[in-house]
């Protein structure tokens, strides 16, 4: 079995709604392409986020420009 993360594989979408405006927020990615130039180019499987290898996302508001890192955990497929 192998393990994925479902927001960067497509299969799930982030319903977290922003807690300052209500308005449903959206996947910036994986916070490591904000702060290492060549990381959106190593498979998401080679990166290491955390000690339990999650992905860690950027969620942010459209509306109002709030932002959040989101831990989305892995799941096996």
């Amino acid at each position: 079995m192998e393990r994925v993360c479902p927001f960067c594989n497509g299969l799930e979408e982030t319903k977290e709604v922003c807690p300052l405006c209500a308005t449903f927020m959206l996947d910036g990615g994986k916070i490591e392409s904000f702060y290492d130039p060549y990381a959106p180019y190593i498979a998401c499987e080679e990166q290491l986020t955390n000690n339990t290898k999650d992905c860690i996302h950027l969620l942010y508001c459209p509306s109002c420009g709030y932002d959040h890192r989101y831990c989305v955990h892995e799941m096996k497929i």
